[in-house]
């Protein structure tokens, strides 16, 4: 549900960094992606995360990081630009909320 383009639909973290595993739904390397701030409080937005590929779901390799990310609104979106993008058949968003990042 979170990949249904409804800025709307979030995800409840818990403590700590929360990983989410997507499938590939295109045999085309993902070349960027958005993140949202929550239409919560601000304390709950995403400010640090790293998105991974894997082939088999075991071996993961770092595809994008982004440490002290700061949005301004409420649903504002961040347009993350892959550097080096590959084929993979899943992905994982590891992400940390701002409440519970060391700044």
């Amino acid at each position: 549900e979170l990949t249904d383009a409804d800025v709307e639909t979030f995800y409840s973290g818990t403590t700590g960094v929360n990983k989410l595993v997507f499938d590939a739904v295109t045999a085309e390397p993902v070349a960027s992606y958005k993140i949202f701030s929550t239409g919560e409080d601000p304390v709950n937005d995403p400010v640090s995360w790293t998105l991974k590929g894997s082939t088999d779901g075991k071996k993961w390799t770092v595809v994008d990081r982004r440490d002290q990310q700061r949005f301004c609104s409420r649903y504002q979106e961040i347009l993350c630009t892959v550097p080096n993008p590959g084929n993979y058949a899943q992905y994982m968003l590891e992400a940390e909320a701002a409440e519970r990042h060391e700044m």
